[in-house]
């Protein structure tokens, strides 16, 4: 008994400095005044800024963990608080992967948001979306005065962050969990943190319940007596996915109407729009054609191809982009060209997150997956991500996964389309496969090879490594297709890079 009330004081000790010792009104009301008072960010009509930010390819890049492609930004942003109005402009750099300098604007205006897309020289009229995405909430000024309306505001248990004790506030507001980190010593701002999904967007909707957090630094005083951020780092599930920082910031501005003007054919569908999540995207999307490449073998050529190919005993299905509705449609195709015959396998021949993530739907079905043994990581995370937000089928049914990992040549079936799968170990190219099917000469190389409209082949280093790779492994391809490749013959691509490489 002497032991466990020894015990008992040392856990209480443990316990008593990181136990809230104010309500959280009180902890908000401190950072409010922190930051330059109640009256003072009451009295903000808008904030507007301009910087550069960097983006981090989290889902693309050549490796999942990194080094990450970067993309670089001009920014230009308005937010208009007592409208509730707010633009963000986002000029996107060229680089080796973007030739072309893309303006990227998102507006909100009273409850409609928009999205429009435009080239920088004005060659391309701009595509105009409505968008579900609403930036405007995270930023300090809004947050705070914000918490104190949420519901459910509740300390939490102080933390340990940047090598300083935080203390933390959670509350609800429009139907999403936040957390406040707020600087013990200083009150000031921290970090917001909160969990959504993400059921519009092709990049991140495949993560289910997505914690993002951004974090505020470099706080400078302003002439009129507010103290603001001018660097903003975002992550989210645990992964830095931009920094912003600021190089101009101005208050209370007269702002034109017209910068917040929405076309009227983008208000006229925006109910529909946010009535269609990615699951809802019609088969083939996007190009709404279908090629017979053989017998037995059918390309769905979208923004993201699959192939179905018919086996003596049973079905193989090539990738699952996209989402996991999309891969119910592919599967219903599937059974509806075949009948009765039931789908064997789905191989996935990449890591980019759009070309996983139906690959979910497949598990719920009990289908078995095959894989680069590289990609082993990011699947068995994919699959382990938890969707309470927006349950898919795999949520509620919990199956657990056939993942098969390939590491060297495997086949799959026999008969005249009989698959070999054969890892890549390229510099570039390393979780990806090839597909190939020696009786018709054929390969799905994946996203190895790609076109570049009317004038060829995209990114000539690919190319050298798919070239070596088949040389390597001696196979032979009359006719190859691939996530973005419909059938071509393996020559057009040969021939294109010795042209490339001879100059002509």
């Amino acid at each position: 008994m002497k032991n466990h009330k020894i015990i008992f004081l040392i856990v209480l000790l443990f316990l008593i400095p990181i136990y809230p010792q104010h309500s959280a009104k009180e902890i908000l009301n401190k950072s409010i005044e922190a930051m330059g008072g109640m009256q003072k960010l009451k009295s903000l009509k808008n904030v507007v800024f301009k910087g550069m930010e960097y983006r981090n390819h989290l889902g693309d890049s050549e490796r999942p963990e990194g080094p990450y492609l970067v993309e670089f930004h001009k920014i230009s942003q308005w937010n208009d608080l007592k409208n509730n109005r707010f633009r963000s402009s986002v000029k996107s750099l060229k680089w080796a992967l973007s030739p072309l300098e893309i303006i990227n604007t998102v507006i909100h205006n009273r409850g409609v948001n928009a999205q429009v897309f435009s080239l920088a020289n004005g060659s391309a009229p701009p595509f105009s979306r409505p968008s579900a995405k609403v930036l405007s909430d995270i930023y300090p000024e809004k947050i705070l005065l914000t918490a104190l309306k949420g519901k459910d505001l509740t300390p939490m248990p102080d933390t340990v962050m940047q090598d300083v004790i935080q203390h933390r506030v959670s509350f609800k507001w429009k139907g999403l969990s936040y957390i406040i980190y707020i600087n013990s010593k200083s009150d000031m701002i921290t970090a917001c943190e909160v969990v959504r999904s993400f059921p519009y967007d092709i990049f991140w909707n495949a993560w289910g319940d997505i914690t993002e957090r951004i974090y505020y630094s470099m706080w400078q005083l302003e002439p009129n007596g507010i103290r603001y951020p001018l660097q903003f780092d975002y992550e989210r599930n645990g992964s830095k996915s931009k920094v912003t920082l600021l190089t101009e910031l101005s208050f209370n501005q007269d702002i034109p109407d017209s910068l917040f003007k929405i076309p009227e054919s983008v208000k006229k569908g925006y109910n529909d729009f946010i009535a269609q999540t990615v699951n809802d995207y019609p088969l083939s999307w996007g190009k709404n054609k279908i090629n017979k490449v053989a017998d037995g073998i059918i390309q769905i050529a979208g923004n993201w191809n699959t192939t179905i190919v018919k086996q003596d005993d049973g079905i193989v299905i090539l990738e699952a982009p996209i989402s996991t509705g999309y891969s119910s449609k592919v599967i219903a195709e599937a059974h509806k060209r075949f009948p009765g015959v039931p789908i064997k396998a789905l191989v996935t021949a990449s890591d980019a997150w759009w070309h996983i993530a139906g690959v979910r739907e497949y598990v719920a079905r009990g289908i078995p997956v095959y894989a680069n043994a590289m990609n082993k990581p990011i699947l068995e995370r994919l699959i382990k991500a938890p969707h309470t937000l927006l349950p898919d089928s795999l949520e509620k049914i919990k199956r657990q996964s056939q993942f098969h990992f390939v590491s060297g040549r495997m086949e799959i079936g026999s008969g005249k389309n009989r698959i070999i799968l054969i890892p890549v170990r390229t510099e570039s190219l390393e979780r990806l496969m090839i597909a190939y099917f020696p009786e018709l000469q054929l390969a799905y190389t994946s996203e190895m090879i790609q076109p570049n409209g009317k004038s060829g082949f995209f990114w000539e280093e690919s190319l050298l490594e798919a070239e070596k790779e088949v040389e390597k492994e001696k196979l032979k391809i009359k006719t190859f297709i691939g996530m973005h490749m419909e059938p071509t013959a393996w020559t057009d691509m040969t021939t294109y890079l010795d042209k490339y490489l001879s100059g002509k």
